[in-house]
Formats: structure tokens, C-alpha cells, sequence
């Protein structure tokens, strides 16, 4: 019997056996792959592009194969699916419908690719069910750039943790930022949308640090500019504790001429938080060091003069006085 020409032997209920009379040239012409089992999991009709895809035609009503065509299935993990525990199988003897599953399929020369299926049972006109239909497509491309795609947010992620980066993005139409999972750890969010509204942006941001803020978001969205926004500034975290951020992003602009127009503001923020300690710490040594000179200044001063007042050498004199006055040794600053 041709599973290109199938002709019904056997009463069915009418839905099945609508479906197992469809013109095959009607089958054939479908992008996709098609095939229906019975309520025994045997394969009863089967269009040109299941055939194509499997790599094989499957024998028309063989006992010893059922429930799928495929020479070997496996989820995209590489774990083996028994014929009998296949999508279609569950479909055929549990009444399960699978939409959008994604399975990986070898043909017997050895070639592997990804099969995006949709399965559902046929039932008679009683509710029973009769068989299973199964149609499906290659999806091997699609699935490589997703994983090529996942594999790179996976790098980008790590490298943003690493540099303790975080990535935003504000849309001005609803004033609502949308943050990653690292620049929430960085503003100290529990959740990735904020609403930059008066009292949002006063409970989050320092009170001392919102003039630069804003000065810079609205030079960032004048349509005559370059749409560049770089800012830093303090935000309070959880426990109350404020952390240095650096932000900077690139505005979206639509239209143009007049008729151009901010849409948001895409970017990144960086902790600065160990920056700023240090900075501060430079400063407070370099105010330590400048006290204890001018302390000492006057008295080598006044020493010097009294030492070598009048005389032709003072100068040079009195310059190595005041440096043996100097505290030694003196504080290092780098």
C-alpha cells in the first residue's frame, strides 16, 4: 500500500477518516511534515515532507514501528525517547496535546537536526480517542542561533557581574526603567520596573546629586544634541546605605528635523562605590599631610633665620634646616 495514495480499508469514526481521505497532493503541499497514528500507535498516512525530513519512508500500518517515523529521537539535552514515551504516544494514549515542543531528531545516515512539533489526539464524535495528528518542521537554524544567542547573554552577563556593571532602559512615553537583574543589585530593587516619578526618584536617588542628574538627562534629550547621557551619582540601597553609580547610556530619538523626538534612553551604570572610598581616602592623607607642613613651616622658618641671618649661605642653608625639620618619614600618597 502507498503511503502516497492511502486508501481507507477499514471503517473509522468520521473525523478520522475525513482526515486519512485527504487528497494527498493536498498533504504533499504543506511546508511542514505530516503523519497520523491510529488508537494503536501505527502510522496510517504520511505526506512528502515528513518523508523528506525523516530521511526514510516508514512502512504503512508496520506493527514494529510506532507512534513516530523518526529513526532516533532525543530531547535537545541528548537523553533517548522511546517510541512509546514520544510525544505522539502520549498524545494517542493519554489525550495530552503538545504545542511548540522541541525535540532532536537523527536520521539513519547520521544526520542530526531539531524538530519543532505540534501534536494533538483525534477523537470520534463520543470523545474517545482514535489516533493522534502530528505536524512539524525543521528548526535546526533557528535553534543554533538561539543557543549561539544564549551562549553570548551568557557572556555578556558574566562580564557585566565581573566588572559589576549593570544594564537599563528608560522609556519616556509611560517614565518607567526597566533594569536587569545586575543593575538591580546595583540601584537596590527588588523588582526590574521603576517608576520615575517625583516620589520614586527622591526615595532612591541623593538629594544632592538630582540637579546634576537631571541637567544631564535634559541635555541628553534635546533633539539637537548628540543623545549622550553620562552621570554619576548616589543611590540608596536596602539597608539604607547609599552607593556610587556612574550612568551612561545613548538616547532613541524617531523622526526627523523638527519633527524629531526622544523615545528613551538606553545604557549602563557602574559601581564606584571602592573609587569614591578611595578617592576620599587620598584626600583626607593629602589634608593629614598638608597640617602637619604647615605646622612645621613656621617654626623651621623662624629657626633658620635666627641660624643664618646676615650670611651669604643662608639660603641653602635654612632650605636643608627646614627639611630636617620635616617629619620624617613623611606619609606616602599615590
Amino acid at each position: 500500500m502507498s503511503l502516497l495514495n492511502f486508501r481507507l480499508s477499514v471503517p473509522a469514526p468520521a473525523l478520522f477518516a475525513s482526515f486519512l481521505t485527504l487528497d494527498q497532493a493536498i498533504l504533499d503541499a504543506l511546508p511542514i511534515g505530516v503523519y497520523a497514528c491510529d488508537v494503536d500507535g501505527q502510522i496510517v498516512r504520511v505526506n512528502h515532507r515528513a518523508i523528506q525530513l525523516w530521511g526514510k519512508a516508514p512502512n504503512s500500518l508496520d506493527p514494529a514501528q510506532k507512534f513516530c517515523g523518526s529513526f532516533r529521537v532525543e530531547t535537545l539535552d541528548g537523553d533517548f525517547i522511546p517510541p512509546e514515551e514520544t510525544p505522539m504516544a502520549q498524545a494517542v494514549l493519554t489525550g495530552k496535546s503538545f504545542e511548540g515542543v522541541e525535540v532532536a531528531v537523527t536520521n539513519p545516515d547520521g544526520e542530526r537536526w531539531v524538530a519543532r512539533i505540534n501534536v494533538a489526539p483525534l477523537r470520534d464524535e463520543d470523545g474517545e480517542i482514535v489516533g493522534g495528528i502530528n505536524c512539524f518542521l525543521d528548526v535546526t537554524h533557528e535553534h543554533e542561533m538561539r543557543v549561539a544567542l544564549e551562549r553570548q547573554q551568557r557572556t555578556f552577563d558574566l562580564a557585566m557581574i565581573a566588572s559589576r556593571m549593570g544594564t537599563w532602559r528608560y522609556t519616556i512615553a509611560d517614565n518607567i526603567c526597566i533594569y536587569d537583574h545586575n543593575a538591580q543589585r546595583l540601584y537596590g530593587l527588588t523588582e526590574a520596573r521603576f517608576l520615575h516619578d517625583k516620589d520614586g526618584v527622591e526615595a532612591k536617588f541623593h538629594p544632592d546629586d538630582m540637579d546634576l542628574m537631571w541637567a544631564r538627562v535634559a541635555k541628553a534629550l534635546d533633539p539637537a544634541g548628540d543623545g549622550r547621557y553620562d552621570v554619576e551619582y548616589r543611590v540608596k540601597q536596602l539597608d539604607g546605605s547609599w552607593r556610587w553609580l556612574s550612568a551612561w547610556g545613548l538616547v532613541e530619538f524617531e523622526g526627523e528635523g523638527a519633527a524629531r523626538k526622544p523615545v528613551a534612553i538606553a545604557g549602563a551604570s557602574r559601581d564606584l562605590s571602592e573609587l569614591k572610598r578611595g578617592e576620599e581616602l587620598q584626600r583626607l592623607l593629602t589634608n593629614e599631610l598638608n597640617h602637619r607642613v604647615k605646622n612645621r613651616l613656621p617654626r623651621c622658618s623662624r629657626s633658620s633665620i635666627r641660624r643664618f641671618g646676615g650670611q651669604s649661605t643662608s639660603r641653602r642653608r635654612a632650605r636643608r634646616s627646614m627639611r630636617v625639620c620635616l617629619p620624617w618619614p613623611a606619609p606616602m600618597i599615590s
